[in-house]
């Protein structure tokens, strides 16, 4: 659900680039079956889930400014042998940024927010995220120097608190910077960024753990007839309690195709992850905030009439549980019906 997640972002980031009316409001909706296989530890198991969500994107702009709001929601029921589990997801952003005229110099300064709720967690090897809620806030700003070259930075800060008792050991508040350099490259924008974050966690039985990162990413994207956008980057973590420290490396396709009067997308990425010192075998990570995990996403897209579409969707995917160097894999097959207006 990450990666598609992801994956829509980036494509609306070229969508909304578009002129959009002084106000406008639009919503969405989707529904439909999904299948599951999940493996781990050599061991297997099956579930037949139905899942829908839905959100809406409002946004008023002047000659200056430009406001958006968009919450969503999402809501999946899990059928395993001999239990259920459901999943809820609430997400909340607002930005305020200047405008497509408003010169050399971009800013925009935004906060967000999630909840996740997750009811009787299966066990391995069925792995879904726990129960937990985040809340950030955002600043960019952009500078065009002349010549297709532009410097953006970036910076975040926020929180985590998670609902199990047993991840509160994983509660923290963190920071992150980036700075990205961005150049017109060929029928495309190429773009080279640097990151760092820190992360304090908050539980006492955490020992008063920090967390250090830093990242360097390359990626290439266009967006004319085919959508396409290519990534590659490098991630190194660092604790003061031992068995955290890591180094990662991550390559990505994201890659959107008409196809007659459908379309096509396809999103892919590889990870390799790797600790640098030992530690203990139960140690708990949090695997959905350092973007390690490797997946193939396949996605055709057909009209059904001028608001409503189906979706096919093919997904696999590999990622650690929540323990140190014990990973999960997934695959999964839905159809999506989505409503727009």
């Amino acid at each position: 659900m990450r990666a598609a997640a992801i994956a829509a972002g980036v494509v609306a980031t070229f969508t909304f680039a578009a002129p959009l009316p002084a106000q406008s409001l639009r919503s969405d909706l989707s529904a439909g079956p999904e299948l599951l296989f999940f493996e781990a530890n050599d061991v297997s198991e099956g579930s037949f889930a139905a899942r829908a969500s839905g959100g809406l994107f409002w946004t008023t702009r002047s000659s200056a400014v430009v406001f958006t709001v968009e919450p969503r929601a999402g809501l999946r029921f899990l059928s395993f042998e001999d239990h259920t589990s459901s999943e809820l997801i609430a997400d909340l952003m607002a930005s305020l940024g200047s405008s497509a005229r408003a010169g050399r110099l971009r800013w925009q300064v935004g906060v967000r927010g999630k909840l996740r709720d997750l009811t009787d967690p299966p066990q391995l090897p069925v792995y879904l995220e726990p129960g937990r809620g985040e809340g950030w806030a955002d600043a960019v700003v952009g500078l065009h120097i002349g010549r297709g070259w532009t410097i953006e930075a970036r910076g975040s800060a926020g929180l985590v608190r998670y609902t199990p008792p047993e991840w509160r050991v994983l509660d923290r508040n963190g920071a992150l910077g980036a700075l990205s350099v961005n150049h017109a490259l060929g029928p495309g924008v190429g773009r080279f960024t640097v990151a760092v974050g820190g992360e304090e966690y908050t539980d006492p039985f955490a020992f008063n753990r920090e967390d250090s990162r830093w990242g360097l990413r390359l990626d290439w994207a266009t967006a004319e007839t085919i959508f396409l956008q290519l990534e590659g980057g490098l991630g190194w973590g660092y604790s003061n309690i031992a068995g955290f420290d890591y180094r990662s490396q991550r390559a990505a396709l994201l890659m959107s195709a008409p196809v007659g009067s459908a379309s096509a997308q396809i999103y892919a990425g590889i990870a390799f992850k790797r600790y640098t010192d030992p530690g203990p075998s139960d140690a708990l990570v949090a695997p959905s905030d350092r973007d390690t995990g490797s997946f193939v996403i396949v996605q055709a897209t057909h009209p059904l009439g001028a608001k409503t579409s189906l979706h096919l969707r093919g997904e696999w995917s590999r990622s650690e549980t929540g323990f140190r160097n014990q990973y999960f894999q997934r695959l999964g097959f839905s159809a999506l019906f989505s409503f727009r207006r």
